[in-house]
């Protein structure tokens, strides 16, 4: 039976120490507030440790730490890790967590490193299905033996870090932004708007929500870790501009609409997201 060892008792780090553990494997838990990883550690009947060189003695090391503290974390795991063991790391952004990475595993050679990012959130009541990206390291087969090993239940998709990142720039880290920006330009009271609310606006709030519940921490590291975030929002905000000229003629505004629909999605699926965003509102509103 491996040691798995949980770097970070946050959200994710605590929904995988929990997948581990039905899985049998024994742990111990590590994180840098020492209340939470006694926390975790007693609901889980493991063992929390007050350092992460004490975390490193186990076989498999999983880093789950905020964006801004994997590269260092990650490295240090790796420095710190006995031979033969596993570090796997899983946040959302991997260029920077990489090249910091890179640097000691060339010192560390006996030690084998995951690139992982888990494409779901840590509510999912199940990891059956659930996809994860692998992102190549040194060897992509033994690591895709490995990821299938330690999440057997996952569907596996591999790609690397540069491509990665940029579409999880727009998957994640523009969708966190634009629903920032409607929580921003909302008026202070949300009363009428409410009550006059339709369709669209019920989910879409219903998601800005659900993202602005998240820590503060969480959505500043999806938009200043990404390096592709400053070139998104530059055509974000030229787009905005030409569209703010064409307001004052529904033609050019209609043409626009069209050539949106024709660069991002068929027809069909166009249709069949009108039939879901209702489904999606009959659940919000519990019917």
């Amino acid at each position: 039976m491996h040691l798995i060892s949980i770097v970070g008792a946050g959200a994710m780090g605590s929904r995988l120490a929990r997948y581990f553990k039905e899985r049998g494997f024994k742990l111990i838990v590590y994180d840098v507030d020492a209340e939470k990883a006694r926390a975790l550690a007693s609901e889980l009947k493991a063992e929390a440790v007050r350092s992460l060189r004490r975390a490193a003695e186990a076989d498999i090391v999983l880093v789950s730490v905020p964006m801004r503290a994997a590269p260092e974390v990650t490295a240090k795991a790796i420095k710190l890790s006995r031979r033969g063991a596993v570090v796997a790391e899983i946040t959302s952004l991997k260029s920077n967590v990489l090249s910091k990475a890179r640097v000691e595993l060339e010192m560390r050679p006996d030690v084998r490193l995951l690139s992982l990012h888990p494409l779901f959130g840590p509510g999912v009541s199940t990891l059956k299905g659930e996809k994860v990206a692998v992102v190549p390291v040194v060897s992509l087969e033994e690591e895709l033996k490995l990821a299938r090993e330690l999440l057997p239940d996952c569907k596996l998709m591999v790609v690397d870090a540069e491509s990665h990142d940029r579409a999880v720039s727009y998957t994640i880290s523009l969708v966190y932004l634009l629903n920032l920006m409607l929580a921003k330009l909302l008026p202070s009271s949300l009363e009428l708007l409410e009550e006059l609310s339709g369709t669209s606006y019920r989910v879409q709030a219903t998601l800005a929500k659900a993202l602005l519940s998240q820590s503060q921490s969480l959505y500043a590291d999806l938009l200043c870790e990404s390096r592709y975030m400053p070139e998104i929002i530059d055509n974000m905000v030229e787009e905005l501009l030409k569209l703010k000229d064409k307001l004052g003629n529904t033609r050019d505004v209609e043409d626009e609409v069209i050539k949106a629909r024709e660069k991002a999605w068929e027809e069909k699926q166009l249709n069949e997201a009108y039939k879901v965003m209702y489904r999606m509102l009959l659940s919000i509103n519990g019917k």
